[in-house]
């Protein structure tokens, strides 16, 4: 897969992931409320989990350099986004 693509991907995967956040509190707000500890709650929750898929990512692309594991690792990712 081209480089550009691969960024892209990368890209529109994280956008999709942190566009998360907005629904996550509308579902917390009636029992939470909407505070300033909330919103931190659930952007550190979505930015440490960004960060461990990227680097397990990161981990397995470079061990693995046959055809097949990034047909693999493409399809586990898009199974988990």
């Amino acid at each position: 897969m081209d480089h550009m693509m691969r960024y892209t991907v990368h890209i529109f995967s994280g956008a999709a992931v942190l566009a998360l956040e907005w629904p996550a509190s509308r579902i917390m707000a009636p029992y939470l409320g909407v505070g300033l500890d909330i919103w931190t709650g659930i952007l550190s929750i979505t930015q440490v989990a960004l960060a461990l898929v990227d680097g397990v990512g990161g981990r397995r692309a470079r061990a693995c350099t046959q055809p097949i594991c990034a047909r693999r690792s493409r399809a586990g990712a898009a199974a988990t986004t």
